[in-house]
């Protein structure tokens, strides 16, 4: 059986600073700051090794990719499954595959799904189109086993991003190629406790529709867990949906600082709600009394951390990159070459930092600037 998880982990730096700040215990001093510090000018001690890691992850993302080829097929028909295009991360995925499967010369087909219960037909049409390969884009797998097995006994592939981490079993995609989501949490969480010099209040909003949320705030509690001088509390979470987002969810944050106003860290497991939440905290009076921590790179959420805008600091990978990986997870498997691991990187933006957000100009995280749509080309034999 062919399949893979198809992911980047940390710097060997930032693990080892990571096991240093969990073995510490005996310094109580505090330390100068770097600039992952979100604005804070003295970091206890304890936290030194976390402020490293952080700081090392805001360094700008390059190739380090496959370097095998895999000879892409020619003019074959290929169809995508998206999610809904009001979410920023499913636009720029959808997006991303026409452009990849016009750079190959191939024909595609793309069906953007509004309600989830529809993903299953879509497959279903796409099979009965008679595609060699399908991309799913923000579709959890758990949603349309049948559909997915079904492709399986067809031999043609199935490849998520961004949206699965079971792979390769009955109902499950052939691969999904998304950063390490451990890390995202882990440095959301870094970054709450390098801001509130260990001491968190945190007010965890969650939505389990998606799998990478809830993979990441599993991540965050973890990495919080594992400062033993640290003080982590938290507030009653705050469960969602995504049709919730534009008002309800707004409301309900406000009210739950309004509650306890003690809280002063929000975790989000992904950036969609943040436009949203944001400005509703501003009319509250609560801008400066709560930072808040994402995941994603979406631009809107960007523009505010480039503003200092209570989301401090937004952990993010390229759903345009990981896309191209995805089709390179196709071609390998068609082309009956073992799957590999993509490395899809990391790079944490922050309030303190604003210079690199303002680099990347008007659009989303897309990290073109590494090169990669020409490495993907130059390994599949585009011309």
């Amino acid at each position: 059986m062919r399949y893979t998880r198809v992911t980047r982990t940390l710097s060997a730096l930032g693990l080892i600073a990571l096991g240093a700040a969990v073995l510490s215990g005996c310094s109580s001093g505090t330390t100068p700051s770097g600039s992952a510090s979100g604005g804070s000018a003295k970091v206890p001690s304890y936290l030194s090794s976390y402020s490293k890691e952080l700081a090392a992850a805001e360094k700008p993302v390059s190739w380090d990719g496959p370097t095998t080829a895999a000879a892409a097929p020619k003019g074959i028909l290929v169809g995508a499954v998206n999610c809904s295009y009001t979410e920023e991360g499913c636009k720029a995925g959808g997006e991303a595959f026409t452009q990849v499967a016009k750079a190959l010369g191939w024909k595609a087909k793309s069906i953007v799904v509004n309600d989830p219960t529809g993903y299953a037909q879509a497959i279903q049409t796409l099979l009965n189109e008679n595609v060699k390969a399908i991309f799913l884009g923000g579709v959890d797998e758990s949603l349309v086993p049948a559909a997915i097995n079904e492709a399986k006994a067809r031999h043609i592939p199935v490849v998520s991003q961004g949206s699965n981490y079971n792979i390769g079993g009955s109902g499950q995609v052939d691969a999904d190629v998304h950063a390490n989501v451990t890390d995202e949490g882990k440095l959301m969480a870094d970054a709450a406790m390098i801001d509130h010099s260990g001491t968190v209040n945190a007010l965890v909003l969650n939505d389990a529709e998606f799998a990478e949320p809830v993979a990441v705030l599993k991540a965050s509690k973890a990495q919080f867990a594992s400062c033993s001088k640290c003080s982590i509390k938290y507030a009653n979470p705050i469960n969602f949906t995504r049709n919730v987002i534009t008002n309800q969810l707004p409301t309900e944050v406000v009210s739950a600082m309004q509650t306890d106003p003690s809280i002063n860290s929000i975790m989000i497991g992904f950036d969609p709600p943040a436009p949203y939440i944001v400005p509703a905290l501003d009319t509250a009076g609560d801008k400066t009394k709560v930072t808040m921590y994402s995941q994603l790179g979406d631009s809107a959420p960007l523009q505010l951390v480039q503003d200092d805008n209570i989301l401090k600091y937004d952990v993010a990978s390229s759903t345009a990159w990981g896309t191209w990986g995805a089709f390179d997870e196709m071609i390998r498997y068609l082309d009956g070459k073992p799957l590999v691991n993509e490395n899809l990187p990391l790079q944490v933006f922050t309030s303190s930092n604003p210079k690199l957000i303002t680099k990347l100009g008007t659009n989303d995280f897309q990290a073109t600037f590494a090169g990669y749509e020409k490495k993907y080309e130059q390994l599949w034999g585009v011309k």
